[in-house]
């Protein structure tokens, strides 16, 4: 269980547990053990997203390609 910083914070999280609870039909603790696995999954696809990002392939800087042109290397001259 997270650690609360606040009575306040302690009881808007004990708040939420209670109505997914009361919403979904399961005890507060299953509701408050499913909050805290949706957490963990937004935190990994945050992680994920933040390092396809980090190697993403690279923009083409440079102008068209020679088979853009249709001309063979050899033959530029």
């Amino acid at each position: 269980m997270p650690r609360h910083t606040s009575q306040a914070e302690y009881y808007r999280a004990h708040r939420r547990a209670f109505e997914r609870a009361l919403k979904t039909g399961v005890t507060p603790a299953e509701a408050q053990a499913e909050i805290e696995h949706e957490a963990r999954i937004a935190r990994c696809q945050d992680d994920r997203r933040r390092l396809m990002s980090k190697f993403a392939k690279p923009t083409a800087i440079m102008g068209p390609q020679d088979e853009d042109r249709g001309e063979p290397w050899m033959m530029r001259d």
